[in-house]
């Protein structure tokens, strides 16, 4: 009789232990979750980012890259805000160059895809449109590439912020 109380004893233990468990786990995979940015969300904030324009009033230095580059390394453009004011044709070819830069930056976040195609647009609206806002802008996402990429896709402090 008692070595049957004693299986008793420990089989309520250890349902109460996977109880306490299960109990903790669910609970730190909801706060997991919740704190978490889904996929589109990061998206929208990149775009939101990378269409913003520059703002040259409570400074006269471009940060690049700030967020993936050490502060050592970090480069400053050297701009007065000026731009060089596009032909209607070519402000329109810029944006569509643009917005294929933008939706192959989101894509370039996923598993298994890359920033290739990104990286190539960036590089024609800086050659064909090199003093507008939008070489601007696709130096300042050419920036945000991850450091690690640099090499693969042979981005260059140069490219990013020439002075």
């Amino acid at each position: 009789m008692s070595s049957f109380l004693i299986k008793m004893g420990v089989l309520a233990a250890i349902v109460i232990g996977l109880v306490f468990l299960v109990k903790n786990f669910s609970e730190k995979t909801s706060q997991d979750m919740s704190e978490t940015k889904s996929f589109y969300e990061v998206a929208a904030e990149d775009e939101q980012r990378l269409r913003a324009e520059p703002e040259f009033d409570d400074r006269d230095e471009i940060e690049v890259a700030a967020t993936e580059v050490p502060e050592s390394e970090r480069e400053v453009a050297d701009s007065a805000g000026q731009f060089r004011e596009l032909t209607e044709i070519e402000e329109i070819e810029a944006e569509r160059l643009f917005e294929v830069a933008i939706k192959h930056r989101s894509i370039g976040r996923l598993p298994g895809t890359g920033y290739g195609v990104m990286v190539d647009t960036c590089r024609q609206i800086i050659d064909k449109f090199p003093d507008s806002v939008y070489a601007y802008k696709a130096r300042r996402m050419l920036g945000e590439v991850p450091r690690r990429f640099w090499s693969r896709y042979k981005i260059t402090k140069e490219e990013i912020n020439p002075q």
